[in-house]
């Protein structure tokens, strides 16, 4: 048998570069490690469907910056090491409430909303109609048998009534159920999710890689148009993905809450199965605010002039409200919302926290403090992939062509453009509005990016892999 001719080995100089030449196997290598695998880090919303958890990743895949506000969102929450199980919970936004209208979308339970007149529309902020939650409750949903309760809620209240589930931002106080039981003393169910964890480790390593190896031969030959610089949003977005997965604990489940009443409600006042009313509608915590009811003004003169009208009206609301709260099983507390607040837009909020700053007199120093965080972190989140390519090339062309460079930096301007509307999305974008930015996003950016993982993948065929040494 003829003798095996090995290759050579030498030992590589300091600074040399050296290449290996690339199959359409290390083509699809680099696109599942550098790529694929950050999908895997993006941190999902408490309550998230399948389908929403996928689509969320895709969106990611094509517009990492997505992934960034969404991390970037949480990070700016208080630490859950820091607070306890339902604490926890309720800062990370797993809190939700069922409301009831009539079929012109008027609330008519909790009865304090209708007092308020608030419409769905009013609701939009907030409005959710969540599929995975704990319980059951009369809002129909794929999961929840669409009706539980809906036999004693019809003959109560009527049977033109929808039911939905809005979202409980953190800020609003929440109390326990049963009088004497300690809000830290409840566990609510929650995981860290260490494959998320595991995969954000290694995409940023495979990542980081991959940016050392592109100095020398790749950024000679192509310059800014390198296409190791392509996993530079992908890195940043993985690795604030897994400080938030850190931070912050999962919630497959959103968990229900009662209405409690207003947040005029004193904090000593008990809250308890025994309470009358569940809105705060009983004469003694009702007296001092300015109830409008859902009735007509016919009405509202004869119980002026009969004031049995006036406690049949309180006993009536009591009825509707404890209605709506037998409807409810697995409710996790009552939580104290003033009506007229959930009519406020994000941007409204934030507009008056300016303004009490501008005055001196600031309402909420952690708020403000907490909104300017949001900016400033993603606007060194958009200007990072620019100063590490100012950093590596000096944004010289070399030899690459117009088609290359459009293919690595024209699809990551394209994205950054578009996702420059994220954070004024959040303060002025109702859900109509966020989901035409989300579907035109979609439809500019999925060809971008196949067209540009397709030219990545000629360079690489092209060049090959090459390391400095």
């Amino acid at each position: 048998m003829a003798p095996t001719e090995l290759p050579a080995l030498r030992f590589a100089a300091q600074g040399e570069t050296i290449c290996t030449r690339t199959t359409w196997i290390s083509v699809a290598k680099f696109i599942l490690l550098n790529y694929v695998t950050h999908v895997f880090t993006v941190v999902s919303a408490p309550g998230a469907t399948n389908l929403q958890i996928f689509t969320g990743m895709i969106a990611a895949l094509f517009m990492p910056f997505l992934g960034t506000w969404s991390a970037i969102v949480i990070i700016m929450r208080r630490p859950a090491v820091l607070l306890s199980s339902f604490r926890a919970a309720s800062e990370s936004g797993a809190m939700c409430m069922v409301v009831g209208c009539d079929k012109n979308g008027a609330v008519m339970v909790p009865t304090a909303f209708a007092d308020e007149g608030l419409c769905l529309e009013d609701l939009e902020w907030s409005q959710n109609d969540f599929r995975y939650v704990h319980g059951n409750h009369p809002v129909a949903s794929g999961v929840c048998r669409p009706g539980y309760g809906i036999q004693r809620l019809e003959s109560v209240i009527g049977k033109d009534i929808t039911y939905h589930l809005i979202h409980i931002p953190p800020k609003y106080r929440i109390e326990p159920l049963q009088e004497g039981c300690e809000l830290e003393d409840i566990e609510i169910p929650n995981s860290y999710n260490f494959v998320q964890a595991i995969a954000a480790i290694a995409q940023i390593l495979f990542a980081s890689k991959e940016l050392y190896d592109s100095r020398g031969a790749q950024i000679n030959q192509y310059g800014y148009a390198a296409f190791g610089l392509t996993v530079i949003p992908y890195l940043w977005m993985s690795f604030l993905n897994l400080f938030a997965a850190v931070l912050h604990s999962h919630y497959s489940h959103m968990y229900l809450v009662h209405y409690g009443g207003g947040e005029e409600l004193n904090d000593s006042t008990p809250a308890n199965e025994n309470t009358p009313s569940i809105d705060g509608t009983e004469e003694g915590k009702r007296a001092s605010i300015n109830v409008r009811t859902i009735d007509t003004p016919e009405d509202d003169a004869q119980r002026e002039k009969n004031p049995d009208a006036q406690a049949l009206e309180r006993r009536r609301k009591a009825e509707w409200n404890q209605a709506l709260r037998d409807s409810v099983i697995g409710a996790v507390g009552l939580v104290y919302i003033r009506p007229e607040t959930l009519k406020e837009a994000p941007y409204q909020r934030l507009w008056r926290l300016c303004e009490s700053l501008i005055t001196g007199k600031i309402l909420d120093t952690g708020t403000l403090c907490k909104e300017i965080g949001h900016f400033v972190i993603w606007g060194v989140s958009l200007l990072i992939p620019y100063i590490i390519i100012h950093f590596m090339t000096r944004f010289e062309a070399a030899n690459s062509t117009a088609v290359q460079r459009f293919a690595v930096v024209g699809w990551l301007a394209m994205g950054q453009a578009l996702a420059l509307l994220l954070p004024f999305l959040r303060l002025y974008g109702k859900p109509l509005a966020k989901g035409l930015h989300f579907f035109t996003m979609m439809l500019l950016l999925i060809p971008v990016g196949v067209f540009s993982v397709v030219i990545v993948s000629k360079m690489i065929l092209e060049s090959g892999f090459c390391t400095k040494m």
